[in-house]
């Protein structure tokens, strides 16, 4: 089984300086800039702002979740209303049929003193 051969470090020469970066030429025309050595861009302003960004979009992703879940609640609270008031619309709606039958009808109108009439005339109201 053979080994692969390990690449040696470059040493550090004491005499040579290090390359400069390199950078692209610009444009016909155009002076050349140099960074000035030692400067660093400005990180901090960026950092603030972007921390300003992030803070102010959970902000408002906390508020929209705040109304979906006042709202979730609110069309709980209604769906349940709207089951009740169902429930007592049936219970309505039966009670209508019982008291709305012939029987009970006639029941009530001979305790109230009314009779049957002899002859029963239906009307029609598509023959005028």
């Amino acid at each position: 089984m053979a080994v692969p051969a390990r690449r040696a470090r470059e040493l550090p020469r004491p005499g040579l300086k290090r390359r400069p970066r390199l950078a692209p030429v610009p444009p016909r025309g155009q002076p050349i800039t140099r960074p000035r050595p030692g400067r660093r861009p400005r990180r901090v302003p960026f950092l603030l702002f972007s921390a300003a960004v992030v803070a102010v979009t959970l902000f408002l992703l906390a508020g929209a979740q705040a109304l979906v879940s006042q709202d979730a609640f609110r069309v709980s609270a209604l769906s349940a209303r709207a089951q009740r008031i169902q429930v007592e619309n049936d219970l309505l709606r039966l009670e209508v049929a019982e008291l709305s039958t012939p029987d009970r009808v006639a029941a009530a109108g001979k305790r109230a003193g009314l009779v049957q009439a002899a002859r029963v005339e239906v009307l029609d109201g598509a023959n005028r």
